[in-house]
């Protein structure tokens, strides 16, 4: 009796394992669908303004004196970085390689901002961060307009009602 006992639940540990294997299996072969090169290319455009837009909120905390301004770049901060994480997982889902840095005109806006002071450094953090903001707000309004992605638009969406 002993023996048939230890045998069903050899047989009941082996169909268990082999359950997993198959369910897994299945799941692993399971593919998304291909994304669209519109939110490709969204993407990828939105990882490099949070690239900026952190970068320009961690020059502006350090070097403003103006409360205001650092209020302001800690939003920023807390902002994009939250943006920044749904971005990298939308992408990661749809295999989309996102970007390291911002790209050349940002890299360039950042260089001139690190070497400003005072109000320089304030004036040019305003203009050139309302500017992008202003961008940016309209680009996600197109976007989820036009997004095939339904990752993509409710993020969009979400972005665009705050």
């Amino acid at each position: 009796m002993g023996s048939i006992r230890i045998t069903c639940q050899a047989i009941f540990a082996l169909t268990c394992v082999v359950a997993c294997f198959i369910f897994n299996s299945a799941e692993t072969q399971t593919e998304l669908p291909a994304i669209h090169n519109l939110d490709r290319e969204f993407l990828i455009q939105a990882a490099q303004i949070n690239l900026y837009e952190l970068a320009a909120a961690e020059l502006a905390e350090k070097t403003t004196k103006r409360l205001d301004l650092k209020k302001l770049a800690e939003k920023t901060l807390i902002d994009k970085k939250l943006n920044d994480n749904n971005i990298k997982l939308i992408a990661s889902k749809r295999n989309v390689t996102l970007p390291l840095e911002p790209n050349t005109e940002q890299q360039r806006n950042l260089y001139v901002l690190s070497g400003l002071k005072g109000d320089a450094f304030d004036n040019f953090f305003l203009t050139v961060g309302a500017g992008y903001q202003f961008n940016t707000v309209e680009q996600y309004k197109r976007t989820a307009e036009r997004s095939l992605d339904m990752d993509v638009k409710t993020m969009l969406v979400k972005l665009c009602s705050i």
